[in-house]
């Protein structure tokens, strides 16, 4: 994949960058090289909530979508200013990605199966794991939706932990408390828990990952 993406402009974050904002024009698809990039929705009020975490691999980006109310699928020859960025893309530090117009992206898809392949493998992992993530929204407690979200991510994006433990995530407990929908407070209790049971320990910047089976336990819904 990175021979296909090679000729487009790379950008390196060298430290927490936006890469677009919610509400500006960005005819743009993004090609994960390294790293991590976050994705986050705001509300009228300007209160943000952070929907996805993106990692290497991951395809993102206003180009993926264009303009609804002119076509529900995207094509070449939809003007660029049709692809409004509908969330907001942050980079985090030492990232680096493939900038690929829009109309290049879907001309690839047309004539590069693998390209192709990779997007509807993507996104048909998106959908199944949001369906789970709505489930638990609906049905299970925050130490569930918690334990759901640390056990996907560590599978999807987790990397060699350099503190010793099996892998680890950059990623904050703020930004963990905004995806699950709870407070600050209150994820970083139960963190605290599991820390204190060997399940997982953390740093400032880092959730590091011990007992994965524990993990996984801690997710799974009660029979009652």
């Amino acid at each position: 994949m990175h021979d296909t993406f090679d000729r487009f402009n790379s950008r390196h974050c060298a430290d927490t960058e936006t890469l677009y904002q919610q509400g500006a024009p960005h005819p743009w698809v993004y090609w994960i090289e390294k790293g991590f990039v976050s994705i986050s929705i705001s509300d009228a009020d300007g209160r943000q909530s952070i929907t996805d975490l993106l990692g290497a691999g991951d395809f993102f980006g206003p180009g993926l979508f264009g303009n609804e109310q002119r076509s529900r699928i995207p094509s070449a020859d939809q003007h660029p200013n049709t692809y409004t960025a509908k969330q907001t893309a942050i980079a985090k530090p030492l990232t680096d990605t493939r900038i690929i117009p829009a109309e290049e992206f879907w001309r690839l898809t047309d004539q590069t199966p693998s390209v192709s392949l990779a997007l509807t493998q993507q996104m048909i992992a998106i959908q199944q794991r949001l369906q789970h993530q709505l489930f638990l929204q609906q049905t299970g407690t925050l130490e569930q939706r918690l334990a759901y979200l640390l056990h996907n991510l560590f599978d999807r994006l987790g990397l060699e932990c350099t503190h010793g433990h099996l892998v680890d995530i950059r990623f904050s407990q703020q930004e963990l408390a905004s995806m699950v929908g709870g407070s600050r407070q209150t994820v970083s209790q139960i963190l605290a828990d599991w820390r204190r049971s060997g399940v997982i320990d953390y740093t400032r910047s880092y959730i590091c990952l011990e007992e994965p089976q524990r993990l996984q336990q801690f997710a799974e819904l009660s029979a009652s």
